[in-house]
């Protein structure tokens, strides 16, 4: 059985929640000694980290997830940092959309919950449930100024993640939302072809005809991994 629980937890950036282990035939009694020995430790409510409770960013991101329940996607900044198309640099916090049904809060989440999410919406990136970068743009206009969304939507055309179609039927069935005017706004503007680079300088995306920042850059390829570039 342990080994089952590590095998997971390689899996799922070393983090499992009790749900999971009660699946796998752990019984309560088991998880709570595990716990108290230090085999797991306890990441948020209803999730533990194996082994150790040094986790990456990408476990923290699932483990918010895993709290959140079932049908729970890692969305808004943490959704545009994982995806790329928000600065790596920036502190932000875990959030995650649910459904309207869902009662899930845990404490250290930021929780959104919907009506619906569209399937379309959704997929495994990193092996973590996240919206689309389209979807995480739309989410995100609410949230940023108007060229903060406008850099997030020019970094997912550049990563060729973003699908202006499916961008603008979202914006169409909410015209009142937040955010829907500077989506629609940024939808008609023509987008740089530029490679996508972040530089920390400026802490944005870097224009193909900019000149680099002596401060290193950061180049993100659609799967996520970054290069840096030393002497920029």
């Amino acid at each position: 059985m342990p080994s089952l629980v590590a095998e997971i937890g390689w899996r799922q950036h070393g983090v499992i929640s009790r749900r999971q282990l009660r699946e796998i035939g752990v019984g309560s009694s088991t998880i709570d000694r595990w716990a108290r020995n230090g085999h797991i430790h306890q990441v948020l409510r209803g999730v533990h980290a194996v082994g150790h409770s040094r986790i990456t960013r990408e476990g923290r991101w699932l483990a918010g997830v895993l709290a959140c329940g079932a049908d729970a996607v890692l969305s808004f900044g943490a959704a545009g940092q994982s995806r790329g198309i928000v600065s790596p640099h920036q502190r932000q916090a875990v959030h995650v959309t649910v459904p309207r049904r869902s009662g899930a809060d845990p404490d250290g989440v930021v929780v959104h919950r919907i009506r619906n999410l569209d399937r379309r919406d959704v997929s495994a990136h990193r092996g973590i449930p996240t919206t689309t970068a389209t979807r995480t743009v739309w989410d995100l206009a609410t949230a940023l100024s108007p060229l903060g969304t406008r850099r997030a939507f020019e970094q997912a055309e550049k990563l060729r993640l973003l699908d202006r179609e499916r961008l603008a039927a979202l914006r169409e069935a909410a015209p009142n939302r937040k955010g829907a005017g500077v989506t629609a706004t940024t939808i008609a503007t023509p987008c740089s072809a530029a490679p996508a680079t972040w530089c920390a300088a400026t802490d944005r995306p870097r224009r193909g005809r900019e000149p680099p920042s002596r401060l290193s850059c950061a180049r993100f390829s659609p799967s996520g991994v970054h290069e840096r570039l030393l002497g920029y």
